[in-house]
């Protein structure tokens, strides 16, 4: 189902819109970009917000691909 990919898109996307610093845009861009398929797979059905979709995939971290689990270790806590 493609609706799902949108919703973590806008859902990254509104946490790097709060005021950040250029290094947690950079973590943030980067964890959108290598998690996608990840994010399908495992966590489709997560509600965007409060952290929850980051908190899914670390929930899922046995599973996750080498370059998702790079970028969520490199991405800062939500606020």
């Amino acid at each position: 189902m493609r609706v799902a990919l949108p919703v973590l898109l806008l859902a990254l996307a509104a946490a790097s819109a709060q005021a950040q610093s250029a290094p947690e845009q950079n973590a943030r861009g980067a964890l959108r970009s290598a998690c996608k398929a990840d994010f399908e797979k495992l966590c489709k059905g997560t509600q965007p917000g409060g952290g929850r979709i980051i908190a899914c995939l670390k929930s899922h971290d046995a599973e996750l691909s080498p370059d998702c689990k790079a970028a969520l270790a490199q991405t800062p806590a939500p606020k």
